[in-house]
Order: structure tokens, then C-alpha cells, then sequence
């Protein structure tokens, strides 16, 4: 994968299909896709000064495109009705710093932006910082610091329902590395002071990632070594229940022969793990949110792998919870997972094209077995909405007697207040009555 090369792959609210390129010059410019992702048409936004970008949809599904220019200049540009509008919204310092990752959250009607950057003396210490504008008025939070030697992607953000923003990110240590999660809450409008190390030892981590589920649960993934072998490490936490926010590592016995760049993502209440290694792309699931993974099918492929952002449209894939995918060097047509998404509406994890990907027989057995899962999905359609439907009724009740609970309390301070204030009150009174009688009333 080369360092030097960003792609996005992007599908708006009206089934337009987009891929963005920034290339090692610092052009930046889009492609215009059909649905069997063959280029239609080509767009160049900067010819020769940007250095980060990313992509999300707005609350009215506009693309919103961030870019950080070599001169320090963040622009934000919407994509609205075929036209670009562009604006100025911040001046970074370039030529002290470098920046080394840029990731933009849409939540409700805030964009959030969350940075990396380091020092160009001490380039090995990064602060991470949180940008969130809001009805033309914005907020900074300095998050956290950490140490990294520029792996791909040193953290990993994604939110929940609530617009919690949920972190895991990358540091280097004397004697390893670690993982830590922090998170950012709405509410009192702060990161967590205090971040979890989810590493128990001091190997060689690399690749955090995290994912929310459809219920609200939190998965992260990363790949550690110990002495030559890489492993992939999986926890989960639940918000609710009688194990909700705590950290489970569930066991996911799967050696690596290299470093991996895995990923998470959601579709029809299935979980998948995939990941890259040594010209494979490898894919295990989940039926019950992560509690148990057993392995799927296996795609062999004759070209580098991408790790690619995806942004789609919610409404238009409800089914489907999808951040990442892969795609092979060179030949944007093959992005794995993506076309199948296009053509039917879900996620049949093979290539595109016959001539970039073969299988083993054993490998054309686990597809065929995945294929006939994927035909009894409509006549399980109906159990799982109601199972859906069912779960989702339990975290809005669960969240009532929360909710209940926190405003007796406060109805209970309150009606304490009171009466402290009534105490004072009676006691100022009688201390005043008291003074008049002493004043007035001398003999």
C-alpha cells in the first residue's frame, strides 16, 4: 500500500457514486463512477497544494469535503445540486507542524473534525486535537498526546446513537506499545480526562480500530505481535445489561504472517472482521454482536490492497454499517465488498472481476456456502426486524429508568435546596425582627 496515495469511495443520497484521489503531488480530485464503478467522469478540486482531506454526508446528505492545503488553509466545501461551495475555516501551522491524520464526523447537525500532528523538531509526539463547529460558532478540545512512528492509522474514531464520539488510539511506550480508548461526551461537552490502556502487554501493536453496532455496542480490533507472529486482538463493550462499560477481550484465535490493516462492519445484524494478509483478504463473522466469531470465506488476489474510507448513505443501506474497505492498487473498479453493495443492496464479500481475483476450490465451497446463506436472507427478514425491533424497545426502556432515576435524584435535590433556603430564610427573619426590637425598643 503506498503511504503517499489517500483514496475515498463515496455514495451519495441520490445513488451518485464518487471515488476522491489525493496523489502524492498533492492533486486532489474525484471520479465520477456508474454502478459497475467504471469512470464516467473526472474532477480536479487542487492541482498541487493539498496534504489531508476527508469526507462525510450532512444531516441533509450534501457531501462535505475538508482539505488542509501545504499554506496551513482548512477549506470545507459542499457538494449541493452538482455544485461545489467552498469556504475558509481555519489556518493551520504548517510550516512548524505536520499532519499526519485528518477524520471529519457528521453528528446531527455538527461536523466534527479530529487531527493528529506532531512537531517537525520532536516528529514522533503527537497531540490530537477535536475541532466542532456548530451554527457558525466552534469549539476546540486538545485530546490527548501520544507517540507514534506514522503507522498508516494511529487511531480510530466512530460515534453512537447518543453522538458519544468513541476513540482508540496508538501510543508507543519504553517497552512496547498500547492501545487506549477515550471518548467524548455531548452531554458535558468534554473528552474523558482519564483514558483505559486495553493492552496488557508491552508487544508490538499496531491498526486500532473501532466500530458501533446497530445496538450500541463498542468493538475494537487491532494487530499485535509476539516474537515473529502477528495476532488479531478483538474486545467488545456493551452499553447495557448487567455488563455494560466493561471491556471484554473475546478470544480470536487467528496467526497472521504480517502486519494487517482489519476492519469491522455490519450487515443484517452480522458482524465481520476483515482483514489483509499476505495477498488474502480474510473474513470472519459474528451472529450474536461479538461474542463468538468463527471463520467465513477467504478471497486470494494478485494486487496490493488499499485500506479505503467508504461513506454511504444511511437511508439508502439501513441494513449496512460500513466505514472501511479494501481496493486493490491501481484498479479503482475493484473495491472489495462495494459492488455487490450497488447491485443488490447488500454485501457479497468477492471481487468484482474474474481476471484480479481467484479462489481455491476450497475457497469457492466457503463462497458457495455463503451465497445460500445469503438466499434464505429474505425469508429471515421479518423475525430479524422483530428481533431488531424487540431489542431496540429494551434500550429505549432501559434508558427511561435511567433517565427516572437521574430526575428523582435531582427533584430530590432540588426539594433539599429548598428547604435549606427556607431555613435561611426563617433564620434571617428572626435575626432581622430581633435587631428592630434591640433598636427601637430601649429602655
Amino acid at each position: 500500500m503506498d503511504k503517499n496515495i489517500s483514496k475515498h469511495f463515496v455514495i451519495n443520497s441520490t445513488k451518485e457514486f464518487f471515488l476522491f484521489q489525493l496523489d502524492r503531488s498533492g492533486c486532489l480530485s474525484y471520479k465520477v463512477l456508474d454502478k459497475n464503478l467504471n469512470q464516467i467522469d473526472k474532477h480536479i478540486i487542487r492541482k498541487n497544494d493539498a496534504l489531508k482531506f476527508d469526507i462525510s454526508l450532512d444531516i441533509n446528505n450534501n457531501i462535505n469535503l475538508i482539505y488542509l492545503l501545504k499554506n496551513g488553509e482548512l477549506h470545507f466545501n459542499i457538494y449541493k445540486e452538482t455544485t461545489w461551495i467552498n469556504s475558509i475555516i481555519g489556518k493551520f501551522d504548517t510550516a512548524s507542524n505536520k499532519y499526519s491524520l485528518l477524520e471529519t464526523l457528521n453528528i446531527d447537525d455538527s461536523l466534527n473534525i479530529i487531527y493528529s500532528y506532531a512537531n517537525l523538531i520532536n516528529s514522533n509526539i503527537y497531540t490530537l486535537h477535536h475541532i466542532r463547529f456548530k451554527n457558525n460558532s466552534s469549539e476546540k478540545y486538545s485530546i490527548t498526546k501520544f507517540v507514534s512512528n506514522e503507522p498508516i492509522k494511529p487511531f480510530s474514531i466512530h460515534y453512537d446513537r447518543s453522538g458519544t464520539i468513541h476513540l482508540l488510539y496508538n501510543t508507543i511506550s519504553r517497552n512496547g506499545s498500547h492501545i487506549f480508548y477515550s471518548y467524548y461526551s455531548p452531554y458535558i461537552k468534554k473528552w474523558n480526562i482519564n483514558p483505559k490502556d486495553l493492552s496488557h502487554k508491552n508487544n508490538h501493536i499496531m491498526s486500532p480500530y473501532i466500530f458501533i453496532d446497530s445496538k450500541s455496542n463498542i468493538h475494537g480490533v487491532w494487530v499485535e505481535k509476539d516474537k515473529s507472529n502477528y495476532y488479531l486482538k478483538y474486545i467488545r463493550m456493551s452499553t447495557i445489561g448487567k455488563e455494560k462499560y466493561i471491556w471484554n477481550s473475546i478470544e480470536v484465535p487467528y496467526v497472521l504472517s504480517q502486519e494487517s490493516y482489519p476492519i469491522i462492519y455490519e450487515e443484517n445484524n452480522k458482524l465481520n472482521i476483515s482483514y489483509y494478509n499476505n495477498k488474502v483478504i480474510y473474513n470472519i463473522v459474528s451472529y450474536d454482536y461479538g461474542l463468538s466469531w468463527s471463520e467465513d470465506n477467504r478471497i486470494n488476489v494478485n494486487a496490493d490492497i488499499f485500506l479505503i474510507p467508504v461513506t454511504l448513505n444511511s437511508s439508502l443501506y439501513p441494513n449496512i454499517k460500513l466505514n472501511h474497505t479494501f481496493l486493490c492498487e491501481d484498479l479503482d473498479r475493484e473495491i472489495y465488498l462495494i459492488k455487490s453493495l450497488i447491485n443488490n443492496d447488500a454485501i457479497n464479500p468477492v471481487f468484482n472481476s474474474k481476471e484480479q481475483a481467484t479462489t481455491s476450490s476450497e475457497n469457492d465451497s466457503d463462497s458457495l456456502k455463503y451465497v445460500n446463506k445469503n438466499l434464505s436472507v429474505n425469508q429471515e427478514t421479518i423475525s430479524i426486524d422483530t428481533n431488531e425491533l424487540l431489542g431496540k424497545i429494551q434500550e429505549i426502556q432501559a434508558s427511561q429508568r435511567e433517565l427516572k432515576s437521574e430526575l428523582n435524584k435531582i427533584i430530590k435535590s432540588e426539594e433539599i435546596i429548598l428547604n435549606i433556603i427556607k431555613n435561611i430564610q426563617t433564620s434571617l427573619e428572626d435575626n432581622k425582627s430581633s435587631f428592630f426590637e434591640k433598636l427601637f425598643n430601649r429602655n
